[in-house]
C-alpha cells in the first residue's frame, strides 16, 4: 500500500543519514578541529589573546569530545539493529513491520 512504501522509502532516507553522518559527516568536523588546533596552540605560545585562545581550544575540545560521543552512539545503536535488518533483508522484504520496530528508534524525535 502507499503508506507501506512511505515508511519504506523513510527508513531508507534515515538510513542513508545515519551512513552520511559516521562516514563522512563526523569524521570531516573531527579532522577540522584537529586541524584547527595546531594554529591555536602556535598563537598561545607567543603569548598573545591567551585568555581569548584558552577558551577557543576548551570549546574545540568540548565539541570535539560530543562529535566522538555522537558517532559512538550512533555506531552502537546500528550495531543493535543491524541483526534485525539483516533478517528482514534475507526474507525478502517480507517483514516490513519488524523493519519498521528496528529502525523506530532512529525515527524518534525527542523533543
Amino acid at each position: 500500500t502507499e503508506t507501506e512504501i512511505m515508511h519504506t522509502t523513510q527508513l531508507i532516507h534515515t538510513l542513508q543519514t545515519i551512513r552520511h553522518l559516521t562516514t563522512k559527516s563526523i569524521p570531516q568536523l573531527s579532522s577540522r578541529i584537529i586541524h584547527a588546533t595546531s594554529p591555536i596552540l602556535h598563537e598561545l605560545s607567543r603569548g598573545y589573546f591567551v585568555p581569548f585562545l584558552t577558551v577557543a581550544l576548551a570549546c574545540l575540545g568540548r565539541i570535539h569530545v560530543l562529535l566522538l560521543r555522537l558517532g559512538r552512539e550512533l555506531v552502537g545503536m546500528l550495531s543493535q539493529h543491524v541483526p534485525k535488518l539483516r533478517d528482514c533483508v534475507a526474507d525478502g522484504g517480507r517483514s516490513l513491520i519488524q523493519l519498521k520496530e528496528a529502525l523506530a528508534p532512529f525515527l524518534t524525535v525527542n523533543s
